[in-house]
């Protein structure tokens, strides 16, 4: 259809538009009145809706769109030079829109909800996170790189499939890093990648989201993508943590992109009735497609396909949100906002939970318990033993023999022991392991109470004094050592 046909459509569409008034106009009836492609009028309907002539109303099915005029859709109808505009070949002239923060949200309408998406769809926006996300992902990848150097791995295998044991020392996560408190990683390893074609995969997504960005602006859209990384890593941890003899490290964007795509799923659900049926349906398609593609990814080996899941119900509760972060009134934003933050939060609450009570994971925790209390607790054992020997063999000597350095040097050794010990008794009785773990401490504050009144008895005996009860105090410290070397080996 050639320019000229396009632009006296406009008048005449303008004018159909006025007779259906109080009642809104829907093309489809008018193109089976006339018997004309249907297609033909979108082009100068949006020419007119983006001039501010018309409006979108409900969509109604079986009818679809309709349009009614705007005031200022009014005043061109009644002012001949206006008028006259609509037939020129040049395109109409577009009034600058109003933006999401210019409209009032304390009562924001349909028209207003609607005018924003419709900017959006048509006109994105500025499009600044996404670009910053990937040179995020890019510098990690260089870092991880240069650790992969550093500790001497072979860096074509490391472009191809990454190395599980240098990425884990760069922000990785595993079972094992959260049992060791380092619960960072669940957002870190969200910037990480398993070789270069990982990378590549996972940035033409992100490249492919701007889009979505667009949508949700640029702050919304940043906020989303954490929080649906960090859901991701925690429903990845929970579902496949590996065990002692293999323990599952986790790297990749994926989690945080399904959640955008979960969300742009909400905002086109949410949006559908003020854009046109047919972009729509085929922007769905589109995503379908993505989303297929992507389901099948999930099924790959080596794949996690428990990220994907998290993030991406993440992100469908972090869309609707983010909708009345928007757009609802004052106390609803504010609400909104609150349960932005609390949604990771049940995430993190499920997975420490877990972490305490499901048995796959309970051994991560007691294993990480071991080796902190066996800090603490177990080196106590082998400071002792020599002044055992110092302290035995200085008490049988006259006391003319016996050399006084050499005796304030074995109680000087004892008391600086002795001070460990009561520390690291202190730093025991504060910890809560879970009960797999509770041997440990009952057996670890077991030991420290042999050997503090052990200790102090061999520091009389080093000076020549006899203590009665030495027998018996040597044996409860031999058996609280036994116990506690057969507690912590297990």
């Amino acid at each position: 259809m050639s320019d000229s046909v396009v632009i006296s459509l406009r008048e005449t569409i303008l004018r159909q538009i006025l007779a259906s008034d109080p009642t809104p106009w829907f093309p489809r009836d008018y193109a089976q009145s006339v018997a004309i492609d249907r297609e033909s009028l979108y082009a100068p309907l949006n020419d007119l809706r983006v001039a501010g002539l018309v409006q979108l109303t409900d969509w109604i099915v079986g009818r679809g769109q309709g349009y009614v005029l705007t005031m200022l859709g009014r005043e061109v109808l009644s002012n001949p030079t206006a008028l006259a505009q609509l037939g020129e070949s040049t395109a109409l002239v577009t009034p600058r829109l109003a933006s999401v923060d210019e409209i009032d949200r304390s009562t924001p309408t349909t028209f207003d909800i609607g005018e924003a998406a419709r900017k959006a769809f048509y006109e994105g926006g500025r499009v600044r996170v996404v670009p910053v996300l990937m040179l995020a992902n890019l510098v990690a990848f260089a870092g991880s790189f240069a650790m992969a150097a550093r500790s001497g791995v072979n860096l074509w295998e490391f472009f191809g499939q990454g190395d599980p044991n240098v990425l884990e020392k760069v922000g990785a996560l595993s079972a094992v890093d959260i049992a060791h408190g380092e619960w960072w990683r669940l957002l870190t390893n969200c910037f990480l990648h398993f070789g270069l074609m990982h990378l590549v995969l996972n940035m033409t997504t992100l490249f492919l989201a701007r889009r979505v960005e667009a949508l949700w602006g640029s702050g919304r859209f940043l906020v989303l993508y954490l929080i649906c990384g960090v859901c991701g890593s925690c429903v990845a941890v929970y579902y496949n943590p590996g065990d002692a003899s293999k323990i599952n490290v986790l790297a990749g964007a994926s989690g945080a992109l399904w959640g955008v795509m979960g969300s742009e799923i909400v905002w086109l659900v949410l949006n559908r009735r003020h854009l046109p049926p047919d972009q729509t349906r085929q922007w769905f398609s589109q995503l379908s497609f993505t989303l297929l593609l992507n389901v099948g990814v999930s099924m790959l080996p080596h794949v996690s396909a428990a990220a994907h899941l998290g993030g991406g119900v993440a992100g469908l509760l972090t869309a609707f949100l983010l909708r009345v972060h928007k757009f609802g009134p004052a106390p609803k934003r504010s609400m909104a906002g609150v349960l932005l933050a609390f949604l990771p939060t049940i995430f993190l609450i499920g997975l420490s939970t877990a972490m305490a009570n499901d048995h796959r994971l309970q051994p991560f925790l007691a294993d990480a318990y071991r080796e902190q209390i066996d800090n603490q607790v177990g080196r106590l054992p082998a400071a002792l033993a020599p002044l055992i020997t110092d302290s035995d063999r200085l008490f049988p000597l006259e006391s003319s023999k016996r050399d006084a350095a050499e005796v304030s040097k074995v109680r000087d050794g004892l008391q600086s022991l002795i001070k460990q010990a009561k520390e690291a008794e202190e730093w025991t009785k504060k910890t809560n392991p879970i009960d797999q773990a509770l041997p440990m401490k009952e057996k670890g504050l077991g030991l420290i109470g042999a050997l503090i009144p052990f200790a102090e008895a061999l520091g009389k005996q080093a000076g020549g004094e006899t203590v009665t009860n030495m027998n018996e105090l040597r044996g409860h410290w031999q058996d609280a050592r036994t116990a506690w070397e057969k507690v912590i080996a297990k």
